[in-house]
């Protein structure tokens, strides 16, 4: 009986260390997948970082030549000259209209109203 006792506790003791490889084996291969999936998160992330800071390098040199505050400030100060000259040329325009049409009546009837 002794000997069945022994074959049993071996056995048991075989059963034990098979469930704790087996676990261990299980666990191991969980933080692999685990750790193979951050990998290729972190290569992917590295990957659209470097995207990112040769996006960002060309947004700040097309911001360097863009005009500035004041430099929109002149140029609407230049455009509301323009439009004031503009105006002016566009009342002369008028005068001088008239004054053709007057031209034109005194040829037409030769100088009677």
């Amino acid at each position: 009986m002794d000997m069945e006792l022994m074959k049993l506790a071996v056995m048991a003791l075989g059963l034990a260390f098979n469930i704790a490889a087996y676990q261990y084996m299980k666990s191991s291969n969980k933080d692999k997948a685990t750790k193979d999936q951050i990998k290729e998160l972190k290569d992917d992330l590295d990957e659209k970082m470097e995207d990112q800071g040769d996006r960002i390098t060309k947004l700040e040199s097309r911001a360097e030549g863009s005009p500035t505050h004041a430099d929109l400030g002149d140029m609407h100060e230049k455009i509301n000259r323009l439009m004031t000259d503009v105006g002016h040329l566009s009342g002369e325009f008028i005068g001088v209209r008239n004054l053709l049409n007057t031209i034109h009546q005194h040829l037409l009837t030769g100088g009677k109203k």
